[in-house]
């Protein structure tokens, strides 16, 4: 959480829900019209890393290089 809340001080997006999981989070946020889900993206990843390194682990290879996203189904609305 600490990451997601860092992320949205930087950038504007609506955080609707997420599910962390062992090796990955799923995300269904919401970008404001002046940013995009990869600005997003790329910047939580780099809060979490730093995080972590901070935290005394040193391996820089906590993410996957990609992200997959998915549109979410066209009667949701953005809050």
């Amino acid at each position: 959480m600490t990451a997601l809340n860092r992320t949205r001080k930087r950038l504007p997006f609506a955080l609707c829900g997420y599910c962390l999981m062992p090796g990955h989070i799923h995300v269904i946020i919401f970008p404001e019209e002046s940013t995009s889900i990869s600005n997003v993206i790329k910047s939580f990843k780099l809060t979490t890393i730093e995080l972590f390194r901070r935290s005394g682990h040193r391996d820089s290879r906590f993410w996957p290089s990609r992200f997959y996203d998915q549109a979410p189904e066209r009667r949701m609305t953005k809050p």
